[in-house]
């Protein structure tokens, strides 16, 4: 499994790949950035889109990291929304 996700993370060229539970021995790929979910996660998602009901909830990610991107969610109101939003999925 770890092999899978250092290849979506070199595809890709962002993230990291880190133990999700050490009991397990499951791991986990993840992105923190704003900017290269932005600017990275998002348009291959747009190329390549979720054909199951995961899409709906794409849709409300994709909002909520745009408010964040321009900072918005710093405001009350950007901050109401995005957590309407998320509440909503």
């Amino acid at each position: 499994m770890k092999r899978v996700l250092e290849e979506i993370k070199e595809y890709l060229k962002c993230g990291i790949v880190k133990t999700d539970n050490k009991l397990t021995k499951t791991m986990k790929y993840q992105i923190s950035s704003i900017i290269d979910i932005k600017e990275i996660l998002i348009p291959y998602l747009e190329e390549y889109p979720l054909l199951t009901s995961k899409y709906l909830n794409y849709q409300t990610f994709k909002e909520v990291i745009e408010i964040m991107y321009k900072k918005e969610h710093l405001t009350k109101e950007g901050e109401r929304f995005a957590l309407s939003s998320l509440l909503e999925t």
